[in-house]
């Protein structure tokens, strides 16, 4: 897999980087400034920042393996704005994601190592837009 940055806040005008250890990718999604890769062996890599108004909580310049999310056999990833949802085998979708609360002015973020199970069950597709995700379910 080839990676290259330009103007972002990880990773700066670097030029085109092959990461070996990645030659196995079958999916990668990019949100606004972290990515995310699957690999055929069901390992998935995060790469990037997340960040709330207060500043960064989370930023890796290169593609990071995120063992909790590798152990669930995740079948599909997509990516938003500022948002994950990765889909296992068991149909269910897990999220990490920044966000923000409007009403009480409160930022918080889940990291990918601290990615949350969202309550669907026997979910077929997932898609994320720019501040909209969509779950379809059976």
């Amino acid at each position: 897999m080839y990676l290259c940055g330009a103007d972002t806040p990880s990773i700066g005008d670097s030029p085109l980087q092959r990461y070996t250890h990645l030659e196995q990718i079958i999916d990668a999604e990019l949100g606004y400034t972290f990515g995310v890769a699957l690999s055929r062996e069901r390992k998935v890599y995060v790469w990037g920042t997340q960040q709330n108004r207060d500043g960064v909580f989370w930023e890796k310049e290169t593609p990071v393996e995120i063992p909790t999310l590798s152990q669930l056999n995740i079948q599909k990833i997509a990516t938003g704005w500022a948002q994950c949802l990765l889909l296992d085998d068991k149909r269910h979708v897990w999220e990490f994601c920044e966000t923000y609360d409007f009403r009480d002015q409160d930022d918080s973020i889940v990291t990918p190592e601290d990615a949350r199970m969202l309550p669907y069950e026997n979910v077929v597709d997932i898609v994320c837009g720019s501040y909209i995700s969509f779950i379809l379910v059976e």
